[in-house]
């Protein structure tokens, strides 16, 4: 997931100044949006993961970005990018909320600091490369297709790698799942 969105924020800016028509003080303003939805996503995390679950609240954190990415895709409208924009990450930090506290509690102690450093290596090390990525598809569809053409597939890219992602983690990111590691886990 930091891949695919490196790869949408690569071109973002160009993506923000040639088709939603922003200027430095538009591209700033959309920009905050994706910051707000992100505190939301840190103080209401708690509350979602309560309503929802732990197992249901991390699928719809890998769904949600589908219709996003799509809605960015597909919009010149500066207004509806900026509530994609918030909403993908008012799910990204909910998601690291649920999956840094899940970490907390079923890893133990000692191994805590080892396990945090593979995960950030893993979630880290892969923006470079969905930046690299992201650029080069820019670079690719505006070449055979358009400019516009370009500036919007990293973000139907990224729907559509979510839409993988959601296939892949659906039978995994289950309550009962979350449930069982969490009896499995050592008490400390």
């Amino acid at each position: 997931m930091n891949g695919v969105m490196a790869a949408t924020m690569a071109t973002f800016v160009l993506f923000a100044q040639e088709l939603l028509l922003l200027d430095g003080l538009g591209f700033g303003l959309l920009l905050a949006t994706g910051s707000l939805g992100g505190l939301l996503g840190s103080v209401l995390a708690p509350r979602v993961t309560a309503w929802l679950g732990g197992g249901r609240s991390l699928l719809l954190i890998v769904a949600a970005p589908i219709v996003g990415f799509t809605v960015i895709a597909l919009t010149s409208s500066p207004v509806l990018a900026g509530l994609a924009f918030a909403a993908y990450f008012f799910t990204a930090v909910t998601w690291n909320v649920v999956t840094v506290s899940l970490r907390q509690t079923l890893i133990p102690d000692a191994m805590l600091g080892r396990v945090n450093s593979v995960y950030r290596f893993f979630g880290w090390g892969v923006m470079p490369i969905g930046t690299l990525l992201g650029g080069g598809l820019v670079r690719l569809v505006e070449e055979g297709v358009s400019r516009p053409a370009g500036l919007r597939a990293p973000f139907v890219a990224a729907a559509m790698i979510h839409v993988v992602l959601l296939a892949t983690a659906s039978p995994r990111l289950t309550q009962a799942a979350i449930d069982e590691a969490r009896a499995a886990a050592p008490s400390t």
